[in-house]
């Protein structure tokens, strides 16, 4: 029935969201892997890069999980909700300076890669964006 059939393509949705997501991964480790192709002058500079990398995304999703976690639970039971957060936030400051000294010990072209990688990254979440709207 309309039911079945909405759920059925949800699902399928779900899943080529999915796949969208594993070739956005996959062209992202290409770009850093030619970055640090071009020039190896050090050849820790791709173990930084993804240190960096894995900092900033631990960085961006604690933030936005304290965000939801926030409205989704309001000024409920404001103690536990204040714990997590204290823990959450000292967590971030601790990845903030981890990430910072793993920028330090990288050469100024590959944060320039970097840079430019999520730039990409960012042109293409907003291309998946607009192919998903001009689909529905």
């Amino acid at each position: 029935t309309d039911n079945s059939q909405a759920a059925r393509a949800l699902k399928v949705l779900k899943t080529l969201r999915a796949v969208r997501l594993v070739r956005l991964f996959r062209v992202v480790e290409e770009l850093v892997t030619r970055a640090s192709q071009k020039q190896q002058h050090d050849p820790n500079i791709r173990r930084h890069m993804k240190k960096f990398e894995l900092f900033l995304c631990f960085i961006r999703a604690h933030i936005q999980a304290q965000e939801q976690m926030v409205l989704f639970f309001g000024m409920r039971d404001q103690v536990e909700i204040s714990r997590c957060l204290v823990e959450s936030q000292t967590a971030v400051y601790q990845a903030m300076v981890l990430c910072v000294a793993q920028k330090k010990s990288m050469p100024s072209w590959s944060t320039e890669e970097q840079h430019n990688c999520r730039r990409v990254v960012s042109l293409l979440r907003q291309y998946e964006h607009m192919t998903e709207a001009a689909h529905e």
